[in-house]
């Protein structure tokens, strides 16, 4: 990977999609500790940099 890395932020949709957890799992996860927790970037808008779901996908398939 270069040094410079792009970020795509990604909304509550497409990381549930992802992950292929629901939405309650997710946020219960995320409340436990066991998931990251999501960026502000809005009022009403909340995403997860690509790159931190990803590493967290690479941390569950180590796990198991």
């Amino acid at each position: 990977m270069s040094a410079i890395q792009s970020t795509r932020n990604l909304r509550l949709p497409e990381v549930l999609k992802r992950l292929g957890f629901s939405k309650a799992t997710w946020y219960r996860l995320i409340a436990t500790g066991h998931a990251p927790a999501p960026v502000k970037i809005g009022q009403r808008i909340s995403v997860w940099p690509s790159h931190v779901i990803d590493e967290y996908l690479r941390q569950q398939g180590a796990s198991k």
